[in-house]
């Protein structure tokens, strides 16, 4: 299985935890939960080929802005 990253970089409150939860588990999350650091694996298909794709969720606060590129 080919792997792949992928970061998760953006404001605060902007969705990006929701995204990537709403797509690892088939659903919206009904409360907000603060991130400073979180990552995901989940195995997909892209044009036939099986991939590792891990995302790294990345907190928004202006505190974190250090952790972005």
């Amino acid at each position: 299985m080919r792997p792949m990253k992928c970061v998760l970089v953006g404001g605060e409150r902007v969705g990006k935890t929701s995204m990537v939860f709403t797509y690892a588990n088939s659903s919206f999350p009904q409360e907000y939960i603060p991130t400073i650091f979180d990552n995901y694996a989940l195995n997909i298909t892209v044009d036939q080929t099986p991939i590792c794709l891990t995302v790294w969720d990345t907190a928004g606060p202006e505190d974190y802005d250090r952790l972005r590129p």
